[in-house]
């Protein structure tokens, strides 16, 4: 397991406090006139201790920043590309069944009732309205066969 690996499965930062973090203005190392600290600002204007090392110079906790800055990043891409994987397939599915919904409202074996009941029971989420367009139908005519 390399370090980035490490660090993928420790940081349980939001996507919003990673993105934050991702900015390299918002990290400083600070010498406090014995040891340097890495601070970070996270939330809002508030400076606070990112680390809990000190150091007895300023090139440590600067490669580790500009390391983990890094990271970050990497980690941040690949939350965004999973989110957006995540969606299509979602939107791929719905997209399916909304298929199979147009396929069974063009089914002249099934009554209007069935029919709705099985547009209904694969797209369980969708408005009234939603039903009565896949079936080419009014609002009120989907009501009166319920």
């Amino acid at each position: 397991m390399n370090r980035t690996d490490t660090l993928r499965d420790m940081t349980s930062w939001t996507d919003e406090q990673l993105e934050t973090l991702c900015k390299p203005e918002n990290h400083k190392i600070i010498f406090d006139g014995y040891e340097y600290f890495w601070h970070h600002k996270l939330n809002g204007n508030k400076w606070e201790i990112h680390s809990v090392y000190s150091f007895d110079n300023w090139k440590k906790p600067y490669s580790w920043m500009r390391w983990a800055l890094g990271a970050w990043a990497k980690e941040l891409a690949q939350r965004r590309e999973d989110a957006v994987s995540t969606h299509f397939k979602s939107m791929k599915s719905y997209l399916n069944k909304v298929e199979q919904a147009r396929l069974i409202a063009s089914d002249s074996k099934l009554k209007t009732k069935d029919k709705i009941a099985e547009i209904q029971k694969l797209l369980p989420e969708e408005s009234i309205t939603a039903v009565a367009s896949i079936m080419n139908m009014t609002r009120q005519a989907i009501h009166k066969h319920l």
